[in-house]
């Protein structure tokens, strides 16, 4: 059982801290909830202040952060993995934990770059162009896991990711879902099994109630 006190840092909005907002909802371990209000100037286009004064205490300069009985963690998949491995999501065995870290990996890798680099880009031609890029990349990342979904729940399966109960890679899966979708980057609609996916992991027990608390955040 963790011991330790957590909080989480991020900005006013759901984006890459929801899933581990989630993880800590759902496995029940408290933690606290910390938003900056403001957003990171690429998106708000508007002085940031209070992120600003705050970027020097990051290890890479980015949130979210974790901040652990006083100590720093730094980048998403880190934090994400860190803290499934502290409440009980990071996989039933060793082998389920390698395969929920080769798919938020496999995420990382395939979706990420191409993302951040249209959210960074200023020039309105350009960013329409890595757009682009961005959206055909959501469509192939999401094809292969709606793949690895059907794969694994083709006997008896709950349908997560892998084995028969929720993992990290079910909670970053459900972030890539909706990132595409506040980046705009056209619907995943057509990715049924991705859809019931973010349904079954949007009402797990202590997610739902997290959700409904947070509706206007």
């Amino acid at each position: 059982m963790a011991t330790e006190k957590y909080k989480l840092i991020y900005f006013n909005t759901t984006g890459l801290a929801e899933s581990i907002r989630w993880m800590f909802a759902y496995s029940g371990v408290p933690f606290e909830d910390f938003r900056l209000k403001e957003l990171p100037n690429y998106i708000a286009h508007q002085p940031t202040p209070e992120w600003d004064a705050f970027k020097g205490k990051t290890p890479f300069g980015t949130l979210p952060l974790l901040e652990v009985d006083g100590k720093y963690l730094g980048e998403t998949q880190a934090i994400a993995r860190y803290v499934a491995k502290q409440v009980g999501l990071a996989g039933a065995n060793d082998w389920d934990a390698a395969q929920a870290d080769s798919i938020i990996t496999y995420i990382a890798a395939e979706f990420n770059p191409v993302a951040f680099q249209m959210i960074r880009e200023l020039d309105l031609e350009k960013k329409k162009l890595h757009g682009e890029k961005a959206a055909a990349q959501a469509k192939k990342v999401a094809a292969t896991l709606v793949r690895i979904l059907e794969k694994n729940n083709e006997n008896n399966g709950k349908g997560f990711l892998v084995g028969q109960t929720p993992t990290v890679a079910d909670f970053l899966t459900v972030t890539f879902s909706s990132v595409t979708g506040l980046l705009q980057l056209g619907t995943l609609d057509e990715f049924k099994a991705l859809g019931a996916h973010r349904d079954l992991i949007s009402g797990l027990p202590g997610v739902k109630e997290f959700i409904q608390t947070h509706a206007t955040a």
